[in-house]
């Protein structure tokens, strides 16, 4: 006996919406509306279910099952994981966002460290998480205005003496290159690393940027801790390289830096202008919210 492939395919069709190949009669049929109300039902109650799980309690084909949730509007919404916020934070970064709405707004250089839900409309579901994940190499970028400053790279571990050295080498010849009238402003913005609270850093910064720092004992302005939805270089920057440079597996340090490198040159003044115009607005929102986590929150 011979099948034409349409024959094949409603065979494979039937099998997958009713679980047999038998042509059922009309009455069982007419059945799938009851069918697609226990899906529902199921999934109210089960919104983090899987299609499998759902199938094997069920005994409803997951093909069938996913055909009735998109039907209905149902789409598998996978959660944001975002930093948490200790005790105090909050007033740290509300100090912070009113110190920046009315002293600048990211004018200077900005420098950092480095599921499922079954819904009809997207829910914000969120994970509160620790830490940043670990990074394979260390590298310095900022924010100047509308360009990017660096890559620079650590060949070895990153201390305090170390990060002094690039303070007074590389990052200065780079400052060095930029116009006179950029100096008068100049904000240099830190996260709260170790190495970037160290006396001897301290000590640089003061002279180089006297009341003009910002970082954990900072004379001008603590820079608040775990805030990487208000810092451009975490809620831009770093995602966009990774995007890129991750698109398919690096196969040597070199190739990493290298993707690093040509993605930093890739980003547009018109991004940056846009990234800046929308911390302006996160800063706002984060007010609104007396400090709060604001990357759930439409902006």
């Amino acid at each position: 006996m011979f099948f034409t492939h349409v024959t094949v395919a409603n065979i494979n069709r039937r099998f997958d919406r009713y679980g047999t190949i038998v042509k059922l009669p009309d009455q069982q049929r007419n059945r799938e509306p009851q069918a697609n109300q226990i899906i529902l039902d199921y999934f109210n109650t089960n919104p983090h279910s899987s299609l499998r799980d759902a199938s094997r309690n069920l005994n409803i084909s997951k093909t069938h099952i996913w055909e009735c949730l998109k039907r209905n509007g149902k789409k598998p919404f996978k959660p944001k994981f975002l930093h948490s916020l200790e005790a105090g934070d909050q007033n740290l970064r509300m100090e912070f966002c009113l110190w920046l709405q009315t002293a600048f707004t990211t004018n200077g250089v900005v420098s950092t460290q480095n599921c499922r839900i079954w819904s009809d409309q997207n829910p914000n579901w969120i994970i509160e998480c620790k830490r940043q994940y670990s990074s394979k190499v260390n590298v310095f970028c900022g924010i100047l205005n509308q360009k990017i400053i660096g890559s620079y790279f650590f060949n070895e571990n990153l201390n305090t003496a170390r990060f002094l050295r690039f303070l007074q080498n590389e990052f200065s010849d780079a400052l060095d290159e930029l116009p006179l009238s950029y100096h008068y402003n100049l904000h240099l913005q830190l996260d709260e690393a170790p190495i970037h609270n160290a006396v001897n850093v301290r000590n640089w910064l003061n002279d180089n940027f006297p009341n003009r720092w910002i970082g954990r004992n900072s004379p001008l302005i603590r820079w608040p801790p775990r805030s990487p939805d208000i810092t451009p270089m975490d809620f831009f920057v770093w995602g966009a390289i990774k995007n890129k440079v991750y698109a398919t597996r690096p196969r040597t340090r070199e190739e990493l830096c290298a993707r690093i490198r040509e993605t930093c040159q890739s980003i547009t003044p018109q991004q940056l202008s846009k990234v800046l115009r929308n911390n302006r607005r996160r800063i706002e929102k984060c007010i609104r919210e007396f400090g709060g986590l604001i990357e759930t929150i439409k902006i």
